[in-house]
């Protein structure tokens, strides 16, 4: 993970008394975006015991200290059950997919390279505004570019009018979007318009409140747990390249 950007995550553990490290979590504070107004919230990852000390009440002690005075919590669990008896319960995510609109004639897309094209991706992201009022994790670049470490097969476009960074899947006939970093957004014909293929659907992985086009929502699931007073508005859903 990238640790030159916000989020900044603190990093806590459990320790023998030689020194060895037994147990360890990261936690880090976050703005979390729904129906405009903005959140602090708190992000729990990378939440472990040593394979020869768990069934020893470690893992409890860490989620104990984790959780004091913590107040609202996410985090992404692939073993949900861990987590419940915590308090966490599953948040509801949601893809939204429609028809394509008519494409509007814009200046074609470049293809960017993660590393020859680090410094626009950089750039793009610092001046971004949010991708969604509905649901968006503010100021943390660093999981954008932590998600293009874990995910090869994203695929990133510079949209040269406006100045914007796409991140997307090509499924064929259709686009699935996972991102759009821009100080100002650009409307879906716009992106569809700057692309080189013609699509007959879209699939966003983040509400398209911002987009000028509407899709159906569609329960998704991504393992996104939530502890506390989440205040949400309608079919929520993080982008991927906010996932922790």
């Amino acid at each position: 993970p990238d640790r030159s950007l916000p989020p900044f995550w603190h990093a806590f553990g459990l320790f023998e008394p030689e020194g060895r490290c037994i147990a360890a979590a990261e936690t880090a504070a976050l703005t979390l975006l729904t129906g405009g107004v903005s959140h602090r919230v708190s992000g729990l990852r990378l939440v472990g015991v040593a394979p020869d000390r768990r069934g020893a009440g470690l893992f409890r002690r860490l989620m104990e200290r984790a959780l004091r005075d913590a107040g609202t919590v996410l985090l992404y669990a692939a073993e949900p059950a861990l987590y419940e008896r915590f308090g966490f319960a599953s948040v509801p995510q949601h893809a939204f997919v429609g028809p394509a609109p008519a494409v509007v004639a814009a200046l074609p897309a470049r293809m960017l390279d993660r590393i020859g094209d680090a410094a626009l991706i950089h750039r793009l992201l610092a001046s971004r505004e949010p991708v969604s009022r509905e649901a968006a994790l503010v100021d943390a670049p660093g999981l954008f570019l932590d998600r293009l470490g874990a995910d090869p097969d994203l695929r990133l476009a510079h949209l040269p009018a406006p100045d914007a960074l796409l991140a997307f899947e090509d499924d064929g006939d259709a686009l699935t979007v996972c991102d759009v970093a821009a100080a100002a957004m650009p409307g879906l014909p716009a992106i569809l318009g700057a692309l080189p293929r013609r699509y007959r659907w879209v699939r966003t992985l983040f509400p398209p409140d911002r987009l000028g086009w509407r899709g159906e929502a569609q329960l998704d699931g991504t393992g996104l747990m939530g502890r506390g007073a989440l205040p949400l508005h309608g079919p929520f859903r993080l982008p991927p390249t906010s996932e922790f």
